[in-house]
């Protein structure tokens, strides 16, 4: 499973996954790093800084993650896992959730009347 609440990791150094605490209307083009979608200046994105040895360390790094991603990567981390940091899609890592918990989303999907 690629879902985790620790990570194990014996190198010489260690890399911190440090999110913005808001999304932001981005400035260029770049793609989502979950999605690999095209992301176009003005659309909102949550940019995921990467340091080395501790949150205030030296910045080496930085990818961006599309609204859709960032709200099930955010919401799988408020849950306690380590999605942030983890290399699988945010759906990927949903699809693991639903299975390691049982959760159907079909189960609790609305029907739209047409009335």
């Amino acid at each position: 499973m690629s879902l985790a609440c620790a990570y194990d990791y014996d190198g010489d150094y260690d890399v911190y996954v440090c999110p913005d605490s808001d999304l932001h209307a981005l400035t260029k083009h770049c793609k989502c790093r979950s999605c690999r979608k095209k992301m176009q200046p003005g659309e909102m994105a949550r940019r995921v800084n990467l340091h080395v040895n501790d949150e205030d360390g030296v910045k080496c790094g930085e990818w961006f993650l599309c609204e859709a991603c960032d709200e099930i990567i955010e919401t799988l981390e408020n849950l306690g896992y380590n999605a942030y940091g983890s290399d699988d899609s945010a759906q990927d890592l949903l699809n693991d959730y639903q299975d390691y918990t049982g959760f159907d989303p079909k189960k609790y999907t609305r029907e739209e009347s047409n009335a």
